[in-house]
C-alpha cells in the first residue's frame, strides 16, 4: 500500500520524517514500524484483515480515516484513499495519507503531531 504524510505532518517532522524521534520520543519507533507494516499490505482491506496494529474505520469529524494503535492511548490515524467505505473499495483502497497521532480519548482530540 502507498503510505504518503500529509502537508501538515510533513512540516511537523520534516518531508522524510527527521524530526520524528523529537516529536514523538520512544514512540517514533513503533511508528515506524506501523508504517512499515501498512506498506507490505497491498491494500487496507489486507491490512485491517491482519488486524496488526488493531486497525479501525472512525466516524465523526474523523470520517473517512482510520485509527492504528501505538499505545494504549495514542493512535496514528490515517486518511484513505477512497471516500467510498464499502468492502468493495476499500479492497482495492491502495492508498493512505498519514495525518499524525493523536489521543482521542477522553474530551477533545490531543494530537502529539502535527
Amino acid at each position: 500500500m502507498e503510505v504518503a504524510f500529509s502537508e501538515r505532518l510533513k512540516r511537523a517532522i520534516g518531508d522524510e520524517g527527521q524530526h520524528l524521534q523529537k516529536k514523538l520520543g520512544h514512540l517514533s519507533r513503533r511508528f515506524k514500524m506501523r508504517i512499515d507494516q501498512m506498506k507490505a499490505a497491498d491494500h487496507y482491506y489486507e491490512y485491517q484483515s491482519i488486524g496488526l496494529g488493531r486497525p479501525h474505520l472512525l466516524d465523526g469529524d474523523l470520517k473517512g480515516c482510520f485509527a492504528v494503535d501505538l499505545t494504549g492511548n495514542y493512535r496514528i490515524i490515517a486518511r484513505l484513499g477512497t471516500d467510498d467505505l464499502s468492502p468493495e473499495a476499500l479492497k482495492i483502497c491502495d492508498e493512505v495519507i498519514i495525518e499524525g497521532v493523536v489521543d482521542y480519548h477522553g474530551k477533545g482530540n490531543n494530537w502529539l503531531i502535527p
